[in-house]
């Protein structure tokens, strides 16, 4: 999704589904991007442009163990500012290509490694060498 800086008057509403797959690369363990909505705005405050989004996808994540697929709610919300001065998150442009910053927050917010319910592996219970037994009550 593109958005045309130069034609927002003071403020732009946004309600949109954006189609992210191209942007999967293959060393993220990201298999597919299902849906992603975006809904928010753009305002112009003192010659910066700042945007207020929230960003909903349905991801389908590569199991950290077997490769196995995983859908994943993700849910986010990005407060951007667009300007030149050294607070501003990204530089003000006629052009925002707001897959690219939302592709890029996925990666941020995504979990590094998942797993399958069953896969979690359960601490295993410790036994206490009978010579040392006496010890556990020391102070």
């Amino acid at each position: 999704m593109k958005i045309q800086t130069t034609l927002i008057d003071k403020r732009l509403d946004i309600n949109s589904n954006l189609n992210l797959k191209h942007l999967i690369k293959e060393h993220h363990n990201i298999v597919d991007i299902k849906d992603s909505l975006v809904t928010g705005s753009f305002t112009y405050d003192l010659e910066v442009l700042k945007a207020n989004l929230k960003v909903q996808n349905n991801l389908v994540l590569a199991e950290s163990k077997t490769l196995e697929p995983i859908d994943y709610e993700l849910t986010f919300n990005l407060d951007l500012i667009f300007g030149s001065s050294k607070d501003s998150d990204y530089a003000l442009e006629d052009e925002i290509f707001l897959d690219e910053i939302i592709y890029g927050h996925i990666l941020l917010y995504k979990p590094q490694v998942i797993y399958l319910e069953e896969d979690k592996v359960e601490k295993p219970i410790k036994k206490v060498n009978p010579a040392f037994s006496n010890l556990k009550d020391w102070k």
